[in-house]
């Protein structure tokens, strides 16, 4: 007879692609996932899940299986607050951040969250920097903000709750002179004007942290806070410049190039901000233990680096 857990269990996978991360995500062993899935796909009498490498796909039944099981697990959600007395979620959820941050890390996030609960409408507003996201909750315009912390400034009357972390790299044109190296030292970067990103972004605050360090910055291109045309702009050969590494895709691997700096690695922790007066505990709950989907695994693109 299926079973709820088997539809979590399928449900986790299709989210991971990973059985060694949706057994993580389930709290039990691989083995024991792999026989939910097992057991599921018995009892449907169809093959649900391709188990390949590197991640696991749902085969076409597999995906039309899911559609429902994911209305079966928003009921079944619902019956349990219910039965533990707790209220049925409703109003609307007011996320301020930018859009890049949507484009490349927090949009499965928003989206796996208005899956879960439909009853609440989420509002998203855009903003240029993590600084006016910040400015957003104070003010009382927005419910939550997503940002990188930590941030130079003073901390605000809130609170915040890490989710992840994202590594940075640094990018150059194919056609660029350091584009035949995939190691160099810091002084070699110094000789090639540099693309900056503006003030409060998450980016900026790794690079100064690199750079003011070490003596201040190379020659300055240009100041943006797009990181799409940084990267157009670094594609053409003129400058460098230091980017996320979800935001540097396949797809952008014949117009640039990575740099990895020598025995250095740049980390940058994602966060949301919430004002703990006028933020609801129910939804700090459920943005609390969530985590961003990442495009680019850190572990997965390190791996995919060329060797020194």
């Amino acid at each position: 007879m299926m079973e709820i857990r088997q539809l979590r269990a399928l449900a986790a996978l299709t989210d991971t692609g990973s059985f060694t991360q949706s057994a993580e995500l389930l709290h039990m062993t691989q083995s024991a996932l792999s026989q939910q899935i097992k057991s599921l796909e018995d009892e449907c009498g169809l093959l649900l899940v391709v188990r390949s490498k590197p991640r696991a796909r749902l085969t076409s039944a597999g995906e039309e299986v899911m559609r429902y099981a994911k209305e079966i697990l928003q009921n079944v959600d619902q019956i349990e607050r219910i039965s533990h007395g707790a209220p049925r979620l409703s109003g609307t959820l007011r996320i301020s951040t930018t859009s890049s941050g949507i484009t490349y890390l927090y949009g499965d996030l928003c989206r796996e969250f208005m899956e879960k609960i439909p009853e609440i409408s989420v509002v998203l507003q855009a903003n240029d920097t993590p600084t006016r996201g910040l400015q957003d909750v104070k003010a009382g315009q927005a419910d939550l903000a997503f940002v990188p912390w930590p941030l130079s400034l003073e901390l605000l009357d809130g609170q915040f709750l890490t989710l992840g972390t994202t590594e940075h790299v640094m990018i150059v044109g194919s056609s660029h002179p350091l584009a035949g190296k995939n190691r160099v030292l810091l002084d070699e970067l110094r000789s090639y004007p540099f693309a900056l990103f503006e003030r409060d972004s998450g980016t900026r605050f790794v690079s100064d942290q690199l750079f003011q360090q070490a003596g201040g910055y190379p020659p300055i291109y240009l100041v943006s806070n797009d990181t799409e045309f940084i990267m157009s702009v670094v594609a053409l050969g003129k400058c460098t410049a230091m980017v996320p590494c979800h935001a540097f895709t396949k797809e952008k691997q014949q117009r640039l190039h990575i740099l990895q700096l020598r025995d250095q690695v740049f980390f940058k922790n994602l966060a949301s901000y919430i004002n703990t007066v006028q933020f609801n505990g129910k939804y700090r709950s459920l943005f609390g233990s969530a985590k961003p989907a990442r495009p680019s695994n850190t572990d997965a693109f390190r791996a995919e680096l060329p060797s020194a």
